[in-house]
């Protein structure tokens, strides 16, 4: 039948498509330039080596990493050898890798060297090795059409067929092997042999380059035989399936490309996406405004001592408020921000981690501090400033740190430590700490560009991080539905890659278990955000007056039926965990307690001006020492004056 239809070169340039970039092209070796400039081009790589890894050229370095980066050279370029002498030396080189994971056996399969192979398999090469993405050897055979290599690794290596990468790809991949036959059967119609030798690097070409190569081929060899047009059409339906599956190859390019292997479909209608249906992202709580159990699986998991312990930090943190905002407008201290209303925010994600567990606060999370045990008086030292405060009076009140607790000392700029902590999540990921970090932030700091880089990072490089966003509903005077249109912040977690959950702010039990589950996810590289619903009860802090952009009537209406605290104490109450009596005790002890270590803090010294001066370096230079004297010189003169 081979020699019955025949097709000229008028009837193979029907095939061609007509906007093609290599359409014009004829010349067989200017095909080849091409191809070897295609082949330069990052995305032509499967593995991303250096070129050093390939060359002779050897820096100064042990004897055994010369040996490794010879056997990876001699393997890409089939030497087999090179590869027998060096494995001579030290048969162990059979596994050594390159930077991205990729073995001698990944390189010779990638390159269809199949005496290299051989040669590998003999001396004990690991025919399951992987790659940094989940490649075996015979992903690399597959991907470039060897199909002599894929026999090899098949019956000599016995590889697994059915095995996928971490891109879910099955190793022998129907568009690379029906090219391998296309490229046999040309091979065979036109005895060219330079195209064996470019079949590998086939795989990315459109129909158009395919055809311009054959019209190249048939002007060159001047074919004796005529190729035939029923098999150049075969070819045509099993390299590309243009007739009925261009869809299906597109679709899959784009998943993995673009959608990160979610589904997707074609469609024909024109419509528009915005998420602004009535529909939002669910709330979740565990007990109601008044204190009654909606989740009963749930709450078992809270012993009596935690729902004790958590209502205790909670009064402990209202009863700071209380005596701090006052001592502010007695002068007593410069600043100060409160966190009422915003009790179970803190406390209920606080609870749920590990002491070792690396928080990055914003400025309205003083209970999480209080909740690892951080000082009453370390705090009223830095509200104060004196010479016991951590940070030695440099930072503004209400601004803690510690390094023994694992806080990271807050910023007053919104949201620059969001992607501080998307990086030192990453640095634990790569030293494959069991830790997480956990990032507070507010509904402003969610406007700063700072907000999206990180979500942006932590999606893309799944970083064991979790997001803790206090939508309290305004970023200082600016209420949320000004702020933004769309369904709060939450509903920005998908687009970043984030898992993501609502909850109910006011429910300490709720926030404890969202955190608690959240943990665990990022434990898996799995970064998660926590949308937060909650409402400050207080001002912005003791500069502002929230009065001015909002009633207070509405401050009262929160107070008195979404408060986390008198939710928490009704179901204590119900529950026989805590009566009046108990709880006024409490009350008053704390109020104590947080006055005796405010009075303390007062009667201490201001840290001494030197420190600003010692604390630079671990030795002052000579430029330093010279400011410092010249600072006293001043501060002499200045004295002697009054």
């Amino acid at each position: 039948m081979d020699d019955d239809v025949v097709v000229d070169e008028a009837q193979l340039g029907k095939l061609e498509l007509n906007d093609g970039e290599y359409s014009g092209v004829s010349d067989p070796q200017l095909m080849l330039d091409i191809l070897d400039a295609k082949r330069k081009e990052p995305s032509a790589f499967v593995s991303g080596w250096e070129e050093m890894d390939n060359t002779g050229i050897i820096p100064d370095e042990n004897v055994e990493s010369s040996y490794k980066k010879k056997l990876l050279a001699a393997a890409e370029k089939g030497d087999a050898d090179e590869v027998v002498n060096l494995l001579k030396c030290d048969r162990s080189l059979v596994h050594v890798r390159d930077r991205d994971f990729y073995t001698p056996l990944h390189r010779a399969a990638y390159n269809n060297h199949v005496s290299v192979i051989k040669v590998l398999l003999s001396n004990g090469a690991d025919i399951s090795a992987q790659t940094e993405d989940g490649w075996q050897p015979l992903h690399c055979a597959a991907r470039w059409g060897n199909l002599e290599s894929v026999k090899i690794l098949l019956h000599m290596g016995k590889a697994d067929i059915n095995a996928r990468s971490n891109s879910d790809m099955k190793k022998c991949k129907k568009p690379s092997c029906r090219f391998h036959f296309f490229c046999r059967f040309i091979s065979r119609k036109t005895r060219f042999g330079g195209l064996r030798k470019i079949k590998k690097k086939f795989h990315w070409l459109r129909l158009n380059m395919v055809i311009s190569i054959l019209r190249a081929v048939c002007a060159e060899v001047k074919l004796q035989r005529r190729l035939i047009f029923g098999g150049c059409l075969l070819t045509r339906r099993q390299f590309c399936d243009v007739s009925k599956k261009t869809d299906e190859i597109l679709i899959n390019q784009f998943k993995e490309k673009f959608f990160s292997n979610r589904l997707i479909k074609y469609t024909d209608q024109l419509h528009f996406v915005n998420d602004s249906g009535e529909n939002a992202l669910p709330v979740f709580r565990i007990i109601d405004n008044l204190g009654n159990v909606v989740n009963a699986e749930m709450i078992k998991a809270f012993s009596a001592d935690l729902c004790l312990q958590m209502y205790k930090k909670m009064l402990l943190v209202y009863v700071v408020d209380e005596i701090l905002y006052n001592a502010q407008r007695q002068g007593r201290i410069s600043f100060y921000l409160t966190n009422a209303g915003e009790e179970a925010t803190q406390i209920g994600s606080a609870s749920a981690l590990q002491a070792d567990d690396l928080i990055y606060a914003q400025y309205r999370e003083l209970g999480t501090l209080l909740w690892r045990d951080f000082s009453l008086q370390s705090l009223m030292d830095q509200c104060a400033g004196n010479a016991d405060d951590l940070n030695k009076g440099r930072q503004m009140p209400v601004h803690y740190g510690s390094k023994e607790l694992n806080v990271v000392t807050i910023s007053s700029t919104l949201a620059t430590q969001m992607p501080q902590a998307v990086g030192s999540a990453y640095a634990m990921k790569l030293r494959k700490q069991q830790n997480v970090v956990i990032c507070y932030f507010g509904d402003g700091a969610a406007s700063e560009g700072d907000c999206h880089a990180a979500f942006n990072f932590a999606g893309t490089l799944q970083c064991p991080v979790v997001f803790f966003c206090r939508n309290n509903g305004y970023a200082i005077s600016t209420c949320s539905s000004e702020q933004y249109a769309g369904d709060g912040i939450g509903s920005r977690g998908p687009a970043y890659g984030l898992n993501t959950v609502r909850v109910d702010g006011n429910d300490v039990f709720a926030v404890h278990m969202a955190t608690l589950h959240a943990r665990q996810m990022a434990l898996h590289c799995k970064p998660c955000l926590i949308e937060a619903i909650t409402y400050r009860l207080g001002h912005h802090s003791t500069s502002d007056d929230s009065t001015a952009y909002r009633s207070a009537a509405e401050i009262q209406l929160w107070q008195k039926s979404n408060s986390p605290l008198a939710r928490l104490r009704a179901f204590l109450f119900n529950n026989g965990l805590l009566d009046e009596q108990q709880e006024h005790s409490l009350q008053q002890t704390y109020r104590q307690e947080v006055l005796n270590s405010l009075i303390l803090s007062e009667k201490k010294p201001k840290p001494e001006i030197e420190t600003l001066f010692t604390d630079v370096y671990d030795q002052m230079t000579t430029r330093i020492q010279k400011q410092y004297n010249e600072l006293k010189t001043a501060l002499a003169a200045r004295e002697n004056l009054e």
